[in-house]
């Protein structure tokens, strides 16, 4: 069959299925084997078909550059991006930096100052323990001051025992005899000595006191008592009416339960 006399439409119709290959894009193997296809064929056919699959060619190449300029376009806008937003976490880091390190500077400074306000009231509570511990032991060395003296002033018994008062063994003496020698002359009243005690009395303003009997004499009278002073003088300190005692403005009214006796003839 000669080749030269192809018919057009068949020419055409292996034209159709080169494109249809290009179209797919296919690699260099897949187009030299459409190449070898055809090889046979006229001079005229295949100079057509060559320049069919160079411009089949050039397309696919026009095509794949321009995905890949798109791509790179693309991956630029990808990195620019990226660079911003790398760009901004740095920002941002820094800005976090530099927060956390004013709030820790912030924070060391209130741990100093509250560490300062703990040492000074710690050193504080020492000085008012010292302090107390001061008054304390001045305390006790008062208490026991207090008890030694306490220890030496006599008790009820032995203030109010005869032998103590100044001058009242001497005074009893003296009555007794005298009672003696009256009792010669014959039947007589005799005077005995009595003692009232108003201890019970005593409350710190009671001034005045009523005798069991009434006095021999009112001068011979005799009152003692815990209180300052111990001793009380007759007219000075107090006065009798009759069995009625007043004590002056002299000396202050006997405290709360303190001793106070008297002594006298009836």
């Amino acid at each position: 069959m000669d080749e030269t006399k192809l018919p057009k439409l068949e020419k055409l119709l292996a034209l159709e299925t080169l494109r249809t290959f290009a179209s797919k894009s296919l690699n260099k193997d897949e187009v030299i084997t459409v190449l070898r296809t055809f090889i046979e064929k006229t001079r005229a056919d295949f100079l057509a078909a060559f320049k069919e699959v160079i411009k089949l060619t050039t397309e696919i190449e026009k095509k794949l550059i321009s995905k890949i300029d798109n791509k790179l376009s693309e991956a630029d806008i990808e990195i620019k991006n990226a660079k911003s937003a790398v760009q901004q976490a740095k920002q941002d880091l820094q800005q976090i930096v530099k927060e956390t390190r004013d709030a820790n500077t912030t924070t060391l400074a209130q741990l100093r100052t509250r560490a300062l306000e703990s040492i000074d009231s710690l050193f504080t509570k020492m000085r008012l323990n010292d302090r107390f511990n001061t008054l304390l032991g001045q305390y006790k060395a008062k208490v026991e001051e207090l008890n030694t003296k306490i220890a030496d002033v006599p008790t009820t018994e032995q203030i109010i025992d005869k032998e103590r008062i100044s001058g009242l063994e001497d005074e009893i003496k003296s009555l007794r005899k005298e009672i003696a020698m009256k009792a010669s002359g014959g039947v007589r009243r005799v005077y005995q000595p009595y003692v009232d005690d108003f201890s019970a009395q005593t409350n710190g303003s009671l001034k005045v006191f009523v005798l069991s009997r009434e006095p021999l004499r009112t001068n011979t009278v005799m009152v003692f008592g815990t209180d300052f002073p111990v001793i009380l003088r007759y007219n000075t300190d107090f006065t009798i009416v009759g069995k009625t005692l007043t004590l002056t403005s002299a000396v202050p009214a006997p405290s709360q339960g303190a001793t106070m006796i008297a002594h006298y003839q009836a």
